[in-house]
């Protein structure tokens, strides 16, 4: 991941303002709307995320900018994982999202033949 906290802290967000552009109307019948919008957004704008990517592209697409230290390739799991869990042990977490990013788990079945 590009390090863009510093121009994209300084941006205005969407979760910030989102109460001063909900119409009234909306925020008296369904007071949660305003709860609901800023989760959202918070989960689409954070570094590494749908709106980072689309407003700083061009600093993604420089191949020079990506180190060792953020690309990181694959890692395991080293336990076991159920349904229930909430936590997902792994071998190596170089390159994960610090919050509210999204990581892609890809699931190899493993049988036997009898």
């Amino acid at each position: 991941m590009i390090n863009t906290d510093s121009v994209f802290n300084s941006r205005v967000k969407i979760q910030q303002i989102v109460d001063s552009q909900v119409p009234e109307f909306i925020k008296e019948e369904n007071p949660l709307t305003i709860d609901f919008l800023k989760s959202y957004y918070t989960s689409q704008e954070f570094p590494g995320g749908p709106v980072d990517l689309a407003e700083n592209l061009d600093s993604y697409i420089k191949l020079d900018s990506l180190t060792p230290d953020i690309i990181s390739g694959m890692s395991a799991i080293t336990a076991g994982i159920s349904t229930t869990d909430t936590e997902i042990f792994v071998t190596n977490t170089k390159g994960f999202p610090t919050e509210y990013g999204l990581i892609r788990l890809t699931v190899k079945l493993f049988h036997t033949l009898a």
